[in-house]
């Protein structure tokens, strides 16, 4: 959960006052830690700076953070080591932390490198003390960015964010007792305030709502094509009933008439399913180039699919035609 707080350099807080706050909050039965961040987790963070390291430059994005940022969202340092409160005085003026994506792009394999980073007016060396799995902050369609974590002590007042960790147990009394607190330290001031997997359902929402969409509207599409066959082989049943009595008479059996009268409706579903193939085949290759990362193109749905409309179609063709298979030949000769 994040809380954005303001901000707190403009309203005069002293570290004391804000380490006040963030006491109160993790003394709230549910809240399991806190920290200060620039933005949610699943945000931008709204800053960049560029990275140099031997002869390769890099613009990543920056996240000013608490040194318990990473264990308090989830995040892990798989090469090197976290940030520590028994380090602040030196992780905070010359330590920082990189993603995967950045190691990569700037062609590092192992930690305690040297790194220069631009922060205005000039160049400060850090040195890069951990490697952080890659946190997926954007939703499906943009790679992950290059990203670079620093400790910032109290001068960095854009740290407006507190990110707080809570149980899973009993949210809704923890997010009363939080709601209730905040009205203590800020009378007047509603909290403001948002949940990581809330954030990150937001931004896939159109997508959710297309696939509902597309569900609903094919499964219509389907109804509609099952009545259609229906009526279609039922037709075409009666129309044959003649040509069934004769093979009856021949000798056909059951299984060699139903065949027959399935074997025309068939040719149409393989051609028809053949079209819609390379249709889907097409669109669906168009919809996966808008994500960053995507599955393979998945076949077996495809054969799935088209084995599936093969089934309805056998069951629907021999239900309408059992009719005609099982009638008296006699009589429809007779009556013809």
């Amino acid at each position: 959960m994040t809380l954005d707080i303001g901000d707190f350099k403009k309203r005069n807080l002293s570290p004391a006052a804000f380490q006040s706050i963030k006491d109160r909050l993790l003394a709230i039965n549910g809240v399991e830690d806190v920290a200060r961040a620039t933005e949610e987790p699943i945000n931008d963070s709204g800053f960049s700076n560029d990275l140099s390291f031997a002869d390769k430059k890099l613009s990543v994005e920056s996240r000013f953070v608490d040194v318990n940022y990473l264990k308090v969202i989830g995040g892990k340092v798989v090469q090197g080591r976290d940030f520590s409160s028994n380090l602040f005085a030196t992780d905070s003026v010359q330590s920082i932390l990189l993603n995967e994506t950045a190691f990569a792009k700037l062609g590092l394999t192992k930690v305690n490198q040297q790194i220069g980073i631009n922060l205005g007016d000039d160049i400060k060396q850090f040195n890069v003390i951990g490697k952080v799995q890659d946190i997926q902050a954007y939703g499906f369609e943009q790679e992950v960015v290059p990203t670079v974590y620093l400790v910032a002590d109290y001068q960095f007042h854009w740290r407006r964010n507190i990110i707080l960790r809570l149980s899973p147990q009993n949210i809704a009394t923890t997010m009363s007792n939080i709601k209730k607190t905040w009205m203590e330290i800020e009378p007047g001031r509603d909290p403001i305030y948002s949940f990581a997997d809330e954030t990150f359902q937001k931004m896939n929402k159109a997508y959710e709502t297309s696939n509902k969409v597309i569900f609903y509207f094919g499964s219509l599409t389907l109804i509609i094509s099952v009545f259609g066959l229906i009526g279609f082989a039922a037709y075409s049943a009666e129309i044959r009933t003649k040509e069934v009595a004769l093979r009856r008479i021949l000798g056909a059996t059951t299984a060699n008439l139903l065949k027959m009268l399935n074997k025309d409706f068939l040719w149409l579903v393989v051609i028809a399913n053949i079209l819609a193939d390379v249709l889907a085949y097409v669109y669906m290759n168009k919809w996966f180039a808008g994500f960053a990362y995507r599955i393979s193109m998945p076949f077996d749905m495809f054969l799935i699919a088209n084995l599936s409309i093969v089934v309805i179609t056998i069951l629907t063709v021999s239900w309408q035609s059992l009719r005609a298979v099982n009638s008296n030949p006699a009589r429809v000769l007779k009556a013809e």
